[in-house]
């Protein structure tokens, strides 16, 4: 391992910004970067009834903008009923690895100004924001200590956000992956590319294994055909 060589090999199609760690054994290195302690990023995601015994297994990341500084994979210690009382148990036990790397960058004179924790189920987000107040029939029987993250999303100010399935690097950490997904989130995970976006995984999806980027169509008014996809996309409901 070493800190802030010159060796570091320069992104094909991302330039690394103020890399602090860079390792890389065999052909695969592993970059962790920084664009801004002041951005705290999370993702959590869940994988329903993995296990044997019908648990589940939550996976969740944390980044400061380039590569994974937190990750964790573990099976969840009780049985649930849907996969969004799945996700709430998830993000209800992984919010605390968030809560000390925020606390970890204030002890070090950074202030965290966002902080973003990602999932990709509406139902839980909404479960998480509301508590009791969103719950139905089918979620009443939740036991209260997995709305413990209602009280720290306000107390810590901690922003709950959707994030698309395909674009949820936790997922990575939560069943076994194949093709172009694998390896798009394992390439994130190391450092060697960038998040993924909606626009990055189709051209991904299009381009087979390349690893470079195809800038999205225009029409004859100029228009992105991926941002005008993103606005009819965004205007259907969501299942979560």
């Amino acid at each position: 391992s070493k800190t802030l060589s010159d060796s570091i090999p320069e992104s094909p199609i991302y330039p690394i910004a103020d890399p602090i760690l860079y390792y890389s054994r065999h052909d695969l290195p592993r970059i962790i970067g920084v664009k801004d302690f002041s951005v705290l990023q999370t993702w959590v995601d869940e994988s329903y009834e993995t296990h044997p015994n019908m648990r589940s297994h939550t996976g969740g990341v944390i980044s400061l903008g380039h590569g994974i500084i937190n990750s964790k994979s573990s099976k969840q210690k009780i049985n649930t009923k849907s996969s969004t009382e799945a996700e709430l148990v998830g993000a209800s036990d992984f919010i605390s690895h968030t809560m000390w790397t925020d606390w970890f960058l204030k002890g070090q004179g950074y202030v965290v100004k966002s902080n973003i924790f990602y999932q990709d189920n509406q139902s839980a987000i909404l479960l998480e924001k509301n508590g009791r107040n969103s719950c139905g029939e089918k979620s009443r029987h939740i036991n209260i200590r997995y709305f413990f993250i209602k009280d720290v999303l306000k107390r810590e100010r901690i922003t709950v956000t959707h994030c698309p399935t395909e674009q949820m690097i936790a997922d990575y950490f939560t069943k076994p992956l194949q093709g172009n997904l694998f390896t798009t989130l394992r390439d994130t995970i190391m450092g060697i590319i960038p998040y993924p976006t909606k626009e990055r995984v189709e051209n991904k999806m299009c381009s087979g294994n390349e690893r470079k980027e195809i800038k999205p169509s225009t029409n004859s008014k100029g228009d992105s055909q991926v941002n005008k996809e993103d606005k009819e996309i965004d205007a259907m409901p969501k299942d979560g």
